[in-house]
C-alpha cells in the first residue's frame, strides 16, 4: 500500500523531468561561470600589447604626482583680475578651477589679496602661497609684493657694465649684481649645473633665496646664452641622469626610461608629449633640455 502510495506520489511525467534536467544545467553553468571567466581573462591578458602596459604605467605615473605642483614662474608681477584662464592654467592651476576663477572675473568679481583667491573652491593654496610673491593688485601692492622704494635699495652703479652671461659667469661675476652674495650665487651655480644651464633669465626666480625683488633691480643687466646648455640625449641618458634635473624629477624618469625601452628608439621629442608623460606646461619646460640623436 505504502509502496504504491510513494511511487504515485513522486512518480513524474516526461515533461517534468525535462524541466528538472534544463535547472540541473543552468545550476552547473552559472556555478562554472566564475571560472571560464577568469580562465578567458587571463588568456586576454597574455595577449595585452606594450602600448596597453605603456599607458598604465603612464596613468599609475600621472597617480603617484596627482600632488605635483607644475609651478611656472612669471617673469613679472602680475594682477590677478587681468589675467587669463589660460594664464592661470600655465602658472600651474587646475584646469576647472582656472576655469572658475576666469568667471568670478567675468562676472565682475574681484580680488584684493591672495586670501581672497585662497577662498575659491578647490585652489591649491600651497601654490597661491608661491604665485603670491609676483601679484599685485588694484591700488596697492600684495602684502608678499612690495615695490622696492629708492632709499630701501642700495643700487650698484654699473655704469659701463656690460651685460652679464649667466650660464659662465663665476661666483664673483654673479656677485656684482645687486643683491647677490657669496651664498647666492653659490646657489645660482649649483642650479645652474642641475639644469644643464639657463635658458632664460627669469629662470634666476627658481633659486631659493632670490627674491623677485632683487630679481628686478639686476634683471636688465643679464642674459641667457642657450647655446651653453648642456642637453640630455633622450636615448642615451640614464635614469640617474633624467632623476637628477629638476624638471625631470623620479617618477617621470622611470616612465621615460620605460617608454624608451618598449620604442627601444624615440624617433621624435614630441613622443614624449604625445603619450602623455609631459602635460604641455612640463614639456614646454623640459624642451630646451632635451636633444635625440
Amino acid at each position: 500500500m505504502f509502496k504504491n502510495f510513494f511511487k504515485e506520489y513522486f512518480e513524474f511525467s516526461s515533461s517534468v523531468r525535462r524541466g528538472i534536467w534544463t535547472l540541473i544545467i543552468l545550476i552547473i553553468l552559472v556555478f562554472c561561470f566564475p571560472f571560464g571567466y577568469d580562465f578567458l581573462t587571463n588568456e586576454e591578458e597574455k595577449n595585452i600589447k606594450t602600448n596597453d602596459i605603456l599607458s598604465f604605467d603612464s596613468a599609475l605615473v600621472g597617480i603617484n604626482n596627482s600632488d605635483t605642483i607644475n609651478f611656472t614662474v612669471p617673469t613679472e608681477p602680475f594682477d590677478p583680475n587681468k589675467i587669463k584662464k589660460t594664464e592661470w592654467i600655465k602658472f600651474g592651476i587646475n584646469v576647472k578651477v582656472a576655469e572658475k576663477l576666469d568667471k568670478y572675473i567675468q562676472k565682475g568679481g574681484r580680488f584684493y589679496s591672495p586670501s581672497d583667491i585662497k577662498k575659491i573652491f578647490g585652489i591649491d593654496t600651497s601654490l597661491i602661497n608661491r604665485l603670491a610673491n609676483f601679484m599685485i593688485f588694484p591700488g596697492r601692492y600684495s602684502l608678499h609684493y612690495q615695490k622696492p622704494k629708492v632709499k630701501q635699495i642700495v643700487q650698484k652703479n654699473y655704469g659701463s657694465f656690460q651685460v652679464l652671461e649667466i650660464n659662465t659667469a663665476d661666483s664673483a661675476a654673479l656677485e656684482k649684481l645687486s643683491g647677490i652674495g657669496p651664498k647666492l650665487a653659490s646657489r645660482i651655480i649649483k642650479y645652474r649645473n642641475l639644469l644643464g644651464g639657463f635658458h632664460h633669465p627669469s629662470q634666476l626666480l627658481e633659486v631659493y633665496g632670490l627674491s623677485p625683488e632683487n630679481y628686478y633691480r639686476f634683471s636688465k643687466y643679464i642674459k641667457a646664452d642657450s647655446t651653453f646648455i648642456k642637453k640630455l640625449d633622450i636615448n642615451k641618458a640614464t635614469e640617474a641622469d633624467f632623476r637628477k634635473h629638476p624638471y625631470i624629477g623620479k617618477y617621470k624618469a622611470s616612465v621615460i626610461i620605460k617608454y624608451r625601452g618598449f620604442k627601444n628608439h624615440i624617433i621624435s621629442l614630441n613622443e614624449l608629449f604625445e603619450n602623455d608623460i609631459f602635460s604641455q606646461n612640463e614639456f614646454e619646460k623640459i624642451l630646451p633640455y632635451l636633444a635625440i640623436q
